[in-house]
């Protein structure tokens, strides 16, 4: 009886595990680095706060979506469950390009359910804070944040939406069943960030191809270019 074939085929086996959908409790975060690159050192200066009123029926928040393993996040699959914030941590998700001459950092924010009266599962949101310059000086210059169908966005001078180089956002309930994020005057808190190349090849694969029912995954490779795109607040280059 041969017996390498066998053995062989059990650690293939192993080793090509697909990652699962796990507990929204059990999602093990990133855990905020220091970061080494000017690219990392920009996005972590100017992470948004992010304000939750705690009598709103909503996530308290942002949840992390996966892990190192590429495990992602069930959801919360029923009513009258809410969650008051990962024991295991919260998490941000950032993304950077450089764009028509700006700046762009996306900064992503998964929840796991939507409406915890209705059965919503999921629901990711992001914001684009708009630099002049890859600069821990540079100036924001605009914020923009996803609506329903659109996305608004706010322009300098902001009237107390900034903390410093911090721009304050506030999770709110816009519909019976569906939150956004807008701008607000609220001093929020500021949750652990990691970026998008800094994650594991594992996590990025699960983000860029696990189902999170209606809502699609902002910084994954589908979406993120052409969100950024959509977004863009200034006048084009071709355009001047």
């Amino acid at each position: 009886m041969k017996l390498w074939p066998i053995v062989i085929f059990a650690l293939t086996s192993i080793a090509t595990t697909p990652a699962e959908k796990i507990d929204f409790e059990e999602v093990e975060p990133f855990p905020e680095l220091e970061p080494k690159t000017i690219e990392g050192k920009v996005a972590l200066h100017f992470k948004p706060q992010l304000f939750i009123k705690p009598i709103r029926k909503s996530c308290h928040a942002p949840y992390p979506a996966v892990n190192a393993e590429g495990d992602t996040s069930k959801g919360i699959k029923v009513p009258f469950v809410r969650c008051w914030g990962s024991p295991l941590g919260s998490q941000i998700y950032g993304r950077m390009v450089e764009y028509e001459g700006y700046v762009a950092i996306m900064y992503a924010f998964y929840f796991p359910k939507d409406a915890i009266l209705l059965v919503r599962v999921h629901d990711w949101e992001y914001a684009i804070v708009w630099l002049d310059s890859l600069s821990v000086d540079a100036k924001v210059l605009a914020v923009s944040t996803q609506d329903t169908l659109t996305h608004e966005t706010y322009h300098a001078p902001f009237p107390g939406y900034l903390d410093g180089p911090n721009f304050k956002l506030d999770y709110t309930r816009v519909y019976r069943a569906q939150h956004r994020l807008v701008a607000t005057a609220e001093r929020g808190t500021a949750h652990n960030l990691v970026m998008w190349e800094d994650m594991t090849e594992k996590a990025r694969e699960a983000l860029n191809k696990s189902d999170f029912w209606l809502t699609s995954v902002p910084i994954n490779d589908d979406h993120f270019q052409g969100f950024v795109e959509e977004c863009f607040p200034f006048k084009r280059k071709a355009e001047q």
